[in-house]
């Protein structure tokens, strides 16, 4: 049976109206929004610190995101006021512009929480994002270099750590150590795992000791970081890569040594999304939010201090510390992104807001 031509004439505007009413009661694609650490440090006097709420995909413009400001550091006392809706675009930018107050009490924390809503969803992993508040009023502590190499037989290695000003009262460290291709007690020992720098004094050494065996075998790696200051604020160099070196004549290699160390070569060259991978998210999500790398610089450097130093030449008077973090991709794969990104942090001259990657906003 054959559909009269009148018939089929009707049949694609009823269609078409069946598919446009579908399509109106479908529930819209809800926004999402995460809240990001652009800046993780700020201080009182010197510094500002920053967090960004990002719409994730296409925005929608004027988006009305509600946010809470949580933490030990008091809105109005530590530092300046904001509100509680920010209207968001591609980014809304909240600073963190700490107040001088001219009292001791050490690091504070501010945390911005999003705030759930019918108007947008909540990216799971990134609801909240924290900045520490740094104590203006006491001094900088870190390791005086990021890195350092000693042959095997030299047993006993000193790393310097000092304040960038003097304390009248005692500094505590705690620091954790890491063994790459190294174990404790097998090629290396520490004796305890804190530190005091005297009060009137300005550093101290920190010192372990080395196992010179007969073994010929890769150099091996010693990560030592400072997680824990007591009347003092963690400075930028907070951790030290220190490189045992082979004197016992080169190991055996094999093809397959060979042809895994120049994959890793490779990929260290010409991996642009190393600097945001901290973030640990898909590349995708990355681009939704930073937009394409244009350029990457493996580190940028603020007078003595690194805020990324891994894999470059750029720096003549740093060439051994690179030698030395280049050796480290090459021994261990796994811990390639540690070099790659945990140095990613705030620089004590500025603020580091990975200054390589094209904004899309």
């Amino acid at each position: 049976m054959q559909m009269k031509p009148s018939n089929v004439r009707l049949l694609f505007p009823a269609l078409a109206v069946i598919l446009f009413m579908t399509a109106s009661f479908l529930p819209a694609e809800q926004p999402v929004v995460a809240a990001v650490v652009w800046d993780d440090r700020a201080k009182e006097g010197e510094d500002l610190g920053e967090i960004r709420v990002y719409q994730l995909g296409d925005p929608v413009p004027g988006l009305i995101v509600k946010v809470k400001y949580e933490g030990a550091a008091k809105e109005g006392f530590d530092y300046r006021c904001y509100s509680n809706v920010l209207e968001v675009d591609r980014y809304r930018a909240f600073v963190v512009r700490p107040i001088s107050d001219g009292i001791i009490e050490g690091p504070e924390n501010v945390t911005v929480r999003i705030l759930e809503d019918d108007a947008y969803d909540i990216d799971p992993g990134h609801s909240e994002a924290s900045v520490i508040i740094q104590d203006g009023d006491i001094p900088d502590v870190g390791f005086e270099t990021p890195s350092s190499a000693k042959e095997e037989a030299s047993e006993m290695v000193k790393l310097k750590i000092k304040l960038s000003g003097i304390s009248d009262q005692d500094v505590e460290i705690d620091f954790t150590v890491q063994g790459v291709l190294a174990a404790e007690g097998e090629d290396f020992h520490f004796e305890t795992e804190k530190l005091v720098i005297p009060a009137g004094k300005e550093d101290a050494f920190l010192t372990f000791r080395v196992k010179d065996d007969d073994v010929a075998e890769d150099d091996e790696t010693v990560v030592i970081r400072i997680e824990g200051v007591k009347n003092a604020n963690l400075g930028t160099t907070e951790s030290h890569y220190h490189t045992i070196e082979n004197d016992d004549g080169e190991p055996v290699r094999s093809v397959i040594h060979d042809r895994i160390y120049g994959a890793l070569l490779g990929f260290r060259a010409g991996c642009s999304m190393g600097a945001v991978t901290e973030y640990n998210w898909p590349q995708d999500r990355i681009r939704e939010i930073f937009g394409f790398l244009d350029e990457f610089l493996p580190f940028k450097h603020y007078g003595d201090a690194w805020t990324h130093p891994a894999g470059s030449t750029e720096q003549n008077t740093h060439s051994r510390a690179v030698a030395h973090l280049s050796k480290i991709s090459r021994s261990t794969p796994g811990d390639n992104t540690v070099c790659a990104t945990t140095h990613l942090r705030h620089s004590a001259s500025g603020s580091n807001k990975l200054p390589h990657v094209h904004d899309a906003n």
